[in-house]
């Protein structure tokens, strides 16, 4: 599995055009990378600065990986669970609590996000293990996330719940 930047689609192209999934894999593992300032917005609000957690995230170039998803419904998941939120998805309910459940903002700050979609047929055990002791940090991952950096932030992001 390997990050490719022809894979990264901003938040705000697929609300505009969801048809740019059409040629994206749409069971595997979805990564959502944020740029610095994004990622701090974030940080700023859960106790962290970029400096502290620089070498425990997940890098590509400029970008940084916030939220690791597994899923079969790729196109679905994307569209209308985390751009639009008809659905549950931890993603948007850890941004839900960090911008004080206000709707427009939740929807810029993912409007900022870049999605990338993976082909991983084994996406829950791939998951699993990038989430486990040892790996990245990835500061919207509530669940299954073992990282030392994310014992802080959990009680923070799960007021949102």
């Amino acid at each position: 599995m390997e990050t490719n930047e022809s894979n990264l689609i901003k938040g705000a192209d697929i609300r505009k055009n969801p048809a740019l999934l059409c040629n994206m894999p749409m069971v595997g593992l979805c990564k959502c990378w944020a740029d610095k300032e994004t990622l701090e917005l974030i940080l700023n609000r859960v106790g962290y600065t970029f400096e502290n957690v620089e070498k425990d995230l997940e890098g590509n170039g400029n970008l940084y990986c916030i939220y690791i998803g597994g899923t079969e419904r790729m196109y679905e998941r994307i569209v209308n669970d985390h751009l639009n939120g008809k659905s549950k998805s931890t993603l948007r309910i850890s941004i839900n609590g960090l911008f004080m459940f206000d709707n427009q903002l939740i929807n810029d700050f993912v409007d900022k996000l870049y999605f990338e979609c993976i082909s991983e047929g084994n996406y829950r055990k791939e998951k699993k293990r990038l989430l486990g002791v040892g790996g990245k940090f990835y500061v919207l991952n509530i669940n299954e996330n073992r990282h030392k950096l994310a014992i802080k932030i959990k009680p923070i992001l799960n007021k949102s719940r």
